[in-house]
């Protein structure tokens, strides 16, 4: 028999799972999630294929295994301090298979070297579009995405939400979409802003972004601190193809991984990196969830 302490704890994990506020998972949870998110993703892209075979295109797509080989076979919980310690935010550290990069720089533990890029002449979905011309390239993007591309439209929630893409994602919702379906989206937007609003939250990020300050970063938030890793990892596609024979390639990886590897300690150790902050906001959104009336007590 359930109990109701059984049945609040249930729906507070949902809400949660939901909300994904970075709390680091057990390798054994965070593989059930990966099977169930790539799960999703196989019948997202098998109902746009079909969808777009009704509006007359060919579609072609990698399995999701495919997509997500580089994000397994870590030994430490994903977004863990241990994790942190290693790969950083797994930007310039996972951007490459191990092989790719040898032995005195960070790779993907899980991930095989990529092949060679896809061959344009004979790319499926390149022959198709060259062959399509431009009136038939602009209605294979409104069929996929809801705006041409190509046109000058401009991306609208209404017409994504028509196209094959959007019209997957509503017949097949990810995680995120199930908790805006069981509690409403603008209730759980109104969670969200309430959440990071929060005086505990808020007097946490205000004390551990000075902490980065005074470790030498001049970034405030974590989306900033990523923003600017990718952007010294810009010049590091010059070199095309991994190469790990070619000390120019190695030197500038390297120096991109050592600032990555630096700035995610220093958001680590002063306790604003997305995982220290998961249980003060997990905390938060229940106390909050309760209080808005999303979350009921089950007696």
């Amino acid at each position: 028999m359930t109990t109701s302490d059984e049945r609040n704890r249930d729906a507070e994990r949902r809400l949660l799972d939901g909300l994904d506020l970075g709390r680091p998972r057990p390798e054994e949870e965070a593989d059930e999630l990966l099977r169930v998110d790539q799960a999703i993703l196989l019948e997202q892209e098998e109902f746009v294929r079909a969808c777009m075979a009704e509006e007359g295109f060919d579609y072609f797509f990698d399995r999701p295994e495919e997509q997500v080989q580089r994000f397994s076979g870590f030994e430490e919980p994903w977004g863990s301090p241990e994790w942190v310690t290693r790969y950083g935010f797994g930007l310039s550290t996972l951007l490459f298979a191990q092989d790719e990069v040898g032995d005195d720089l960070v790779g993907a533990p899980g991930a095989v070297p990529r092949p060679p890029p896809a061959d344009e002449a004979t790319d499926p979905t390149t022959l198709q579009l060259d062959a399509l011309g431009p009136a038939g390239r602009a209605a294979y993007w409104r069929a996929l995405l809801g705006f041409s591309r190509t046109d000058g439209d401009e991306p609208s929630d209404r017409a994504y939400s028509a196209s094959c893409k959007g019209r997957a994602e509503e017949a097949h919702p990810d995680r995120g979409s199930l908790v805006h379906l069981e509690w409403g989206a603008s209730e759980i937007d109104q969670l969200r802003a309430r959440i990071e609003t929060s005086h505990v939250v808020r007097d946490a990020v205000r004390r551990g972004w000075l902490c980065v300050e005074s470790s030498g970063f001049s970034v405030s938030s974590e989306q900033a601190a990523i923003a600017d890793v990718e952007v010294r990892l810009e010049g590091l596609f010059d070199f095309g193809r991994p190469d790990a024979s070619n000390p120019e390639f190695s030197a500038f990886l390297e120096d991109v991984q050592t600032y990555e590897l630096a700035l995610a300690h220093a958001l680590e150790a002063c306790g604003v990196s997305r995982a220290r902050l998961a249980p003060i906001r997990e905390q938060v959104a229940i106390e909050l969830a309760y209080e808005i009336g999303l979350l009921e007590p089950q007696r």
